[in-house]
């Protein structure tokens, strides 16, 4: 949510030209890619999940993140709590 919410904001302020735009957007950027590199760890640690799911979920991952990070809670990580 981090992620989106940055990202949005940077287009508002590129938006209209203000300034910090770039800033703002670079900052979503690093966030987008923190949040890549736990979800990694988490598929690449969990046992449940099969290798061909392991590859389908990571470039998942890589090319709809937050996307795929919302449907991977639900899916994933809400079935490991229960």
């Amino acid at each position: 949510i981090l992620t989106i919410v940055t990202l949005l904001i940077s287009a508002q302020f590129k938006i209209s030209h203000w300034p910090g735009g770039n800033l703002i957007g670079q900052i979503g950027l690093i966030f987008s890619l923190i949040f890549i590199i736990i979800a990694f760890f988490d598929i690449f640690k969990r046992e449940s999940l099969k290798p061909f799911s392991k590859i389908i979920w990571i470039v998942g991952f890589i090319i709809f993140n937050w996307i795929v990070g919302i449907i991977y809670y639900k899916k994933v990580l809400k079935k490991a709590c229960t």
